[in-house]
Order: C-alpha cells, then sequence, then structure tokens
C-alpha cells in the first residue's frame, strides 16, 4: 500500500506540471491529502462500491481504492485532461477495483452505489441531488467539508460530522 501510495505522489508531481490537478506538489502537502483521504477509514460502515464525484486528481478515491483492494471505485470526472490522468494511475498502479468515467455523474443512469464521495466540488444539497440517478434508500454519503459544514446539514435525518484538523468528514447514513 506504502509503495502504492507513493507511486501516486509521483504521478500527481509529474502529470501537475501539464495538467494542473492540484495546488501543491510538495511531497508533505500530498501526503496530507493522503492522510485527509484515508482518514474516514476509522469510521465507515461496510461497502461494497463507491462512487466519487468529480474526482479531479483522485483524492479521496484513489487513496481509498489503494486502501479497501477488495471494493469497486467509480471515479467520475468531467473533465477529460483529469479522466486521463485518473486512467493513468489506475493503469500504472494496476488498480482493478478502479473504473473511470469521464461525464458528469448526473448524467450516469442504471447504476447504483453503497457509497458516494466528494471532495471540494459543491454544496452538500447538490451533491445529493446530483447523485439522486445512482442511490438507493441505503446509500451513504461521505463529504469530506470545511468549515461551514452545519450550514449545509439543517435537512438530513441522520449523519455525523467528523473534525480533523481544518476538515469536517459529512457521514450522511440517511437522508
Amino acid at each position: 500500500m506504502i509503495d502504492k501510495l507513493n507511486i501516486y505522489k509521483k504521478l500527481i508531481q509529474k502529470w501537475n506540471k501539464v495538467h494542473n490537478l492540484t495546488g501543491n506538489t510538495k511531497d508533505s502537502e500530498l501526503e496530507k491529502n493522503i492522510q485527509d483521504s484515508l482518514y474516514p477509514t476509522l469510521f465507515l460502515d461496510d461497502f461494497n462500491s463507491c462512487v466519487d464525484i468529480g474526482s479531479g486528481a483522485g483524492f479521496p478515491a484513489i487513496a481509498l481504492a489503494i486502501y479497501y483492494q477488495d471494493r469497486l471505485f467509480t471515479l467520475v470526472e468531467p473533465r477529460a485532461k483529469r479522466a486521463s490522468f485518473l486512467s493513468i494511475v489506475k493503469s500504472t498502479l494496476n488498480l482493478n477495483n478502479v473504473e473511470i468515467i469521464n461525464d458528469k455523474v448526473e448524467n450516469i443512469k442504471n447504476r447504483e452505489f453503497d457509497l458516494v464521495t466528494s471532495r471540494a466540488v459543491a454544496d452538500t444539497k447538490t451533491l445529493v441531488q446530483l447523485s439522486k440517478n445512482i442511490v438507493n434508500k441505503d446509500t451513504k454519503y461521505l463529504f469530506y467539508k470545511g468549515e461551514n459544514v452545519t450550514n449545509e446539514v439543517d435537512t438530513i435525518k441522520s449523519y455525523e460530522i467528523v473534525s480533523k484538523d481544518q476538515r469536517n468528514y459529512l457521514y450522511i447514513k440517511e437522508l
């Protein structure tokens, strides 16, 4: 796992020069992003399939897919350059549990996922609306949020906010 995460960091550093995947590519910053991505493994319920909305450089989905090698991860990224990068990562790391879709999440039909993740894409209400075609009543949501997360949960039935450093992990168990 550590080897794959280190190769992933190197791929980001290499590709970021051309595709502007992330703001800071120092090893220490990428390590923080990986730790941030993996922190929810401490409290996530079991799941079999996960869809990541707006995967960008692959945080959190690539790190989670490396950790949970027996689970299916679908990374949805509408920007072709970033989807191409994710395909290179999948191929280089031999992540057979990863599928890349170069499209908007709202265009995906006839699929259901156990877990929906997203980091730095949109507010909670928008993310829930965008994913309405790919969830069922048992689907859970894990959104990586900042300090204003409490303003986004007023209509949600069952959720937990786990805070670490300046990150708030919004874990929605029921809408």
